[in-house]
């Protein structure tokens, strides 16, 4: 027998689905006996040669004959592995689900503005905030801060390439200061640019590569604080010793270490941080975790506040 879902949610990194009938599956569409409406399954994107589907499925759907095809506009969505069956907080998680989609769209790589807007943004605890973007990269393309400017932030972006900054002066609406940020007089930066970095900066993102252990030690972290950092230590290029020193540095100025060994394309490359007592914590405890995929980090962090409400 064939269980029939239809897609409810669809993200980059994984599927929310409605099962909506039992029987055959027609080339499109969806027909069958109507079920249970709390009859929810996740599903995470895996590599194409992967299983499609596990047949370990959970919630006591039966094993041996559960067969999902996943339609939409009449095609079937591969690759995707299921992970979860959940029943009946789906349908709130769902709906959290979409309305995220539609609320905020991230321009970051693995999702570091998201991480910022659901801790600072839709909390409500920093509508306009700021920000400093060291390592800025592109100033549109896996940007870490330019969504979070087109709601109303301002900040400094710091680079040391000319060709960012060119394109920065025509695509962004915050300054930019080229230079090498292992090098700056950071304390001296701070008093020219005091209205650029307040005492109290909402988002630090930090990703000068090879040179981000030795930035973050000539920041002035014992007079200016963060609620949220973002630090990229590549521990699956340069190991252990840069991260550890990234750790010691940030754990001695009192941040929590919420996402240990982001995963980007299963490669730990970032961890992520809060200052606990600028944030609200028991929002950041959804996130708390380590070596996942920045996607997984979103859905269990909906899940679990899901579950928290019901």
């Amino acid at each position: 027998m064939t269980r029939v879902f239809k897609v409810l949610f669809n993200s980059p990194g994984f599927l929310v689905l409605e099962q909506t009938g039992i029987g055959e599956v027609p080339s499109k569409g969806f027909r069958g006996k109507r079920v249970n409406r709390n009859n929810f399954v996740r599903l995470d994107r895996v590599d194409e040669t992967q299983d499609v589907l596990r047949k370990d499925v959970a919630a006591g759907m039966a094993r041996d004959n559960l067969r999902a095809r996943l339609f939409e506009h009449g095609h079937t969505l591969l690759p995707f592995r299921l992970v979860q069956v959940s029943a009946p907080v789906g349908v709130q998680a769902a709906r959290s689900f979409r309305y995220l989609a539609a609320e905020f769209k991230s321009c970051s790589q693995a999702g570091q503005d998201r991480f910022v807007y659901e801790l600072l943004i839709r909390t409500k605890l920093q509508t306009a905030g700021t920000f400093l973007d060291i390592g800025s990269g592109h100033p549109s393309r896996n940007n870490n801060t330019i969504a979070l400017e087109r709601l109303g932030w301002s900040g400094l972006l710091v680079d040391m390439s000319e060709r960012v900054g060119q394109m920065a002066h025509n695509l962004r609406k915050n300054p930019f200061l080229c230079a090498d940020a292992s090098k700056m007089n950071w304390e001296e930066q701070r008093k020219l640019c005091s209205h650029l970095i307040p005492p109290i900066v909402d988002y630090l993102s930090l990703d000068v590569d090879a040179d981000t252990l030795v930035t973050l030690r000539t920041l002035p972290l014992p007079r200016v604080r963060f609620r949220v950092i973002t630090i990229e230590h590549d521990a699956y290029r340069h190991g252990d010793g840069p991260r550890a020193a990234m750790r010691e540095i940030l754990t001695t100025h009192d941040y929590d270490l919420v996402c240990k060994d982001v995963r980007f394309n299963g490669r730990p490359f970032e961890d992520w941080w809060v200052d606990p007592a600028l944030v609200n914590i028991d929002v950041a405890n959804r996130y708390r975790g380590e070596q996942r995929e920045w996607e997984q980090i979103f859905s269990e962090a909906e899940l679990r506040a899901t579950h928290a409400r019901a």
